[in-house]
């Protein structure tokens, strides 16, 4: 029977660009555009947000039904600044830019989760991280045929020939496991896999 490589893990949760060989990281996820490198990459899927917020928020406002009516709610956006940001949505009428004046802004998406969860208001948040708390009714879509689509999800990694056996099987593995998806509305729409918050950087040592 094959062995499969016992690896360990060294997690890295950050917002910034990391130099992956000068900190001497092995792999690590990235969500949006990837500059020209020496990295390699493989995709790993879409990344799309959508607009969330808690059934008691919706109780005490008017739940939005056009992007109009975000004026006249609270809103929780990733990064920038508490200015009015212009962003660009897919609506059922095709692509649009949208000026949306937050409330409140974070360069987390678990600090954003948290916020909506605590009735703050709507968040714009990457479809995988609110997939559980949609799952279980916490959280709920709202303006269900908007969207951003925030560019791709890959893993990368210096190149490196002589790839230790437990970081190809980490690499491997992140690869197979990019078709998972959940179903988050009652009408069972299938989602796609999103991204973990910011990036997560693996330093992988292969055991005994």
């Amino acid at each position: 029977m094959a062995q499969h490589p016992k690896v360990s893990i060294e997690l890295r949760l950050t917002d910034k660009h990391v130099d992956l060989v000068a900190e001497r990281i092995d792999v690590a996820l990235r969500t949006g555009r990837l500059p020209d490198s020496s990295l390699v990459a493989r995709r790993l899927g879409a990344v799309e947000r959508i607009f969330v917020a808690s059934p008691e928020y919706l109780r005490s406002r008017h739940a939005p039904t056009t992007l109009g009516d975000l004026d006249d709610h609270d809103l929780i956006l990733l990064g920038g600044t508490l200015e009015p940001q212009s962003i660009a949505l897919q609506a059922s009428g095709g692509a649009v830019d949208c000026a949306l004046r937050p409330r409140m802004v974070v360069d987390n998406a678990e600090a954003a989760l948290r916020a909506s969860r605590s009735d703050v208001g709507i968040a714009l948040l990457p479809l995988g991280v609110a997939a559980d708390d949609l799952l279980s009714g916490r959280l709920v879509r709202v303006l269900g045929d908007c969207r951003q689509d925030s560019g791709a999800f890959h893993v990368v990694f210096p190149s490196n020939r002589h790839m230790p056996a437990a970081q190809r099987a980490f690499i491997d593995h992140a690869v197979a496991e990019r078709r998972l998806c959940w179903r988050v509305t009652p009408k069972q729409q299938q989602c796609r896999l999103g991204p973990l918050s910011g990036e997560a950087s693996s330093r992988l040592d292969q055991l005994g």
